[in-house]
């Protein structure tokens, strides 16, 4: 590889870095996901196995995200409450996160249009997830005896 540029001078990204984070247009452009979830999800499939599943700690998930562990769980909560993972518990060991496919994947955005929103076929609307979330306001998450905490977008 060539010489590292320095500070401040341009650079091509582009097979620069070996480790990346990848994610999928429509899960950016999905508008029930905060933008930490969408990170978080980005993480997690970094850890996906040939079983599909991930298994990192919300700790460690914390770490590489920037944030605590705390906000770390609070995306992870999001990402299973909107449907886009599904948390197993494995006693003496790490959670075991599956993903889930979910209706935004169904909606490939268009080249023409890869800025805008997800569209459904039939409407012609912006593809919304399932569940909006809700704000913190007008309630306090509880659905099924858990506890979720959202800001309204």
């Amino acid at each position: 590889m060539a010489d590292s540029p320095k500070i401040g001078e341009p650079f091509r990204p582009w097979r620069r870095f070996r480790r990346v984070v990848v994610l999928p247009e429509v899960l950016l452009a999905a508008d029930c996901l905060s933008d930490g979830a969408k990170l978080c999800w980005g993480r997690l499939a970094r850890y996906e196995g040939k079983d599909g599943a991930a298994y990192p700690s919300t700790e460690t998930l914390g770490a590489e995200l920037g944030v605590l562990e705390r906000q770390a769980r609070r995306y992870v909560a999001e990402l299973e409450y909107q449907g886009f993972i599904r948390r197993e518990s494995q006693p003496g060991k790490t959670n075991r996160f599956l993903f889930l496919w979910h209706r935004v994947f169904e909606s490939p955005i268009p080249r023409s249009e890869k800025t805008a929103p997800p569209r459904s076929e039939k409407t012609g609307r912006a593809v919304k997830c399932d569940r909006q979330r809700e704000s913190a306001r007008e309630s306090d998450g509880r659905e099924s005896g858990k506890r979720y905490l959202f800001t309204a977008s």
